[in-house]
């Protein structure tokens, strides 16, 4: 019995063990070793793809030493992510299976760019020939891209799991730095000639102004209306006293003479002090014109009493 505890123990410690995920590698670890890479060690750091390097089970490195890697300095982060993705290979290529391939061949190699789904085109593999002579490059697949890398030297490897080879310059694909944006093409916005115009309103504008000079044309009529000169009443020659008890003669007025006066007859007289021929103001007209209608009345009344008067005193 005791024995039979010991043993299912035992497999339930192997199972368990068997289960967990095991990292077989540190890639930063590794490239720590090596001072010619402490930049391209340095690159990989700020991309953020140690942890995505060291997932894989199987990986060949393409490491360019701090000599050979300035065509890599001032990249955007995101564009350098993406270039340091295309020396990652998901592959293992120590140095038995590179020098086992035939001279003239080539073989295409998928890279960590690839699987991330962003890339395009091609630019997520790579092509592995090997010359007549057994020289060992690495290009792009992406059209355009023409530089090679050549193989360098064999740096370490961890046989079937990780491979660092030294390659002599980055790959960098064709058209990498445009590859973040996968969005269809923007609609073609409407032509001008289909919008309603918009230049018809202003065309009204200027109306209000035509009629604005009409009422400057009625002013000048109320001075038609004021009054002239002409229109005033002539002068009128003042009222001649009323003759004295010496007066009467034979010239005097008869009594039907008297009972019509008229002020023109009462204007033949010019006065002793000469006024008639001054002009009087339209004031003074209207004043004489009431007073020779007072005097027009008052004027037989007094003839006819002074008359009886000096009948009555003869």
């Amino acid at each position: 019995m005791p024995n039979f505890l010991t043993l299912s123990l035992l497999f339930i410690l192997l199972s368990l063990s068997l289960s967990q995920p095991t990292t077989s590698f540190n890639i930063t670890k590794i490239l720590c070793n090596y001072s010619d890479f402490s930049t391209f060690n340095s690159y990989l750091t700020h991309s953020l793809i140690v942890p995505d390097i060291n997932s894989q089970g199987t990986i060949t490195v393409l490491a360019v030493d701090n000599s050979n890697i300035s065509p890599l300095s001032g990249e955007p982060a995101d564009v350098l992510k993406k270039i340091m993705e295309v020396h990652i290979v998901l592959d293992y290529y120590g140095p038995e299976k590179l020098k086992g391939l035939p001279n003239n061949s080539s073989l295409q190699a998928t890279t960590l760019f690839q699987r991330s789904g962003v890339a395009t085109n091609k630019q997520g593999f790579v092509n592995i020939t090997v010359s007549s002579s057994g020289d060992i490059t690495f290009r792009s697949t992406a059209p355009g891209s023409s530089s090679d890398a050549k193989l360098v030297k064999f740096v370490t490897s961890q046989p079937y799991n990780v491979s660092v080879l030294q390659i002599s310059t980055p790959i960098i694909p064709n058209g990498i730095d445009n590859t973040t944006t996968h969005s269809p093409p923007p609609s073609t916005p409407p032509t001008p000639s289909n919008q309603p115009p918009k230049s018809s309103p202003p065309s009204k504008a200027p109306s209000p102004p035509s009629k604005a000079p009409s009422p400057p044309s009625k002013a000048p009529s109320p001075p038609s209306k004021a009054p002239s000169p002409s229109d005033a009443s002539p002068p009128a020659p003042e009222t001649p006293a009323p003759p004295s008890r010496e007066a009467p003669t034979a010239n005097s007025p008869t009594p039907s003479s008297s009972s019509s006066p008229s002020p023109a007859a009462d204007g033949s007289t010019p006065s002793p002090d000469g006024d008639a021929a001054d002009t009087p103001s339209s004031d003074d007209k209207k004043n004489s014109a009431g007073a020779i209608r007072a005097c027009g009345i008052w004027i037989p009344i007094l003839v006819f009493f002074a008359r009886w008067y000096f009948v009555w005193d003869l």
